[in-house]
């Protein structure tokens, strides 16, 4: 049995035998106490009932690093025997597809484990190829927890629940910070949200792309007596689907963020066409062949 008092979690626990005869041999009386974050106090009050029956006093303290835990434990009995002793716990797990191997203060085979590997994704194909960047001291999101990549640019997540989906993700605060120390990276970057299922014991890796994306702006022009403002503008694939849109500031211009490479058309929408009753001739495709800033002005006329 166990009970918590604030900080303090008190446990109880009594052994009982049935043969050679019904009988309690042993009971312990256990207090957990946090004394600051990563420092963890144990003690322990243990009566042997036994034909050489003792009490005995256990306590340890515990420091819980990142990649193990580190006790210094020691026991006294009512005998005068006395032990103290240092102890080192670890839990040990190898990278699928690679030859390298993570460890953790914390048991890995009950729970499940999760390793991000964040990347700039150079030709767009959301795998890892030797032109893709790597990136380093970056947070990553997974569910609860935020982790920063190591030296090796994972980003290590352990004792996630297991057979509950968990989601991955980089928020914008984190994506302007990397362009901010990268001089060499385009205006915006998008990174997309995976959601992972972990399994008990089993690492799982994940290969995160971060994709440099453009901006396009212009103005639209209208006749004069009509208001350009507020009007819808939506940008449309080679697919004809609507990808992105924005509305027009008081004088017009407008801003569509976040879009990868690719041959896009920009349209008014109809409903704001025809709020108005203004018409737009058929807007001409444009090729965003890379990261970067493009500008395209609009025209309407009246119907």
């Amino acid at each position: 049995v166990h009970k918590n008092i604030r900080k303090l979690t008190l446990y109880a626990q009594a052994d009982y035998e049935t043969k050679p005869q019904k009988q309690i041999t042993r009971n312990r009386l256990v207090g957990l106490y946090p004394l600051t974050q990563g420092i963890t106090e144990y003690a322990a009050l243990v009566n042997d009932f036994s034909e050489d029956g003792i009490t005995s006093l256990e306590n340890a303290v515990t420091f819980s690093m990142n990649n193990y835990n580190l006790s210094l434990t020691g026991r006294a009995d009512e005998q005068k025997e006395f032990f103290i002793g240092i102890s080192i716990q670890t839990s040990l797990g190898k990278i699928p597809g690679e030859n390298t191997w993570i460890s953790s203060g914390r048991p890995l085979a009950h729970s499940g484990a999760l390793v991000v590997r964040p990347f700039i994704d150079r030709n767009y194909n959301s795998q890892l190829d030797a032109e893709d960047e790597m990136l380093s001291d970056v947070e990553i999101n997974v569910g609860k927890q935020q982790i920063k990549t190591n030296k090796k640019y994972y980003a290590i997540a352990t004792q996630l629940p297991t057979g509950l989906p968990v989601e991955v993700q980089m928020d914008q605060e984190v994506r302007d910070d990397i362009y901010l120390q990268n001089k060499q990276l385009d205006p915006s970057l998008i990174a997309p949200a995976y959601r992972v299922v972990p399994r008990p014991g089993r690492i799982t890796k994940v290969d995160f792309p971060v994709f440099e994306t453009s901006m396009l702006d212009g103005i639209v022009n209208v006749p004069e007596g009509i208001d350009p403002e507020d009007l819808r503008v939506d940008l449309i694939n080679t697919e004809g689907q609507v990808i992105g849109s924005t509305r027009t500031a008081f004088d017009g211009y407008y801003l569509l963020e976040g879009i990868l490479p690719g041959a896009y058309r920009v349209r008014i929408a109809m409903d704001s066409l025809n709020s108005r009753q203004l018409k737009q001739s058929e807007a001409p495709e444009r090729l965003l062949d890379k990261a970067d800033i493009y500008t395209q002005d609009i025209r309407l006329k009246k119907q």
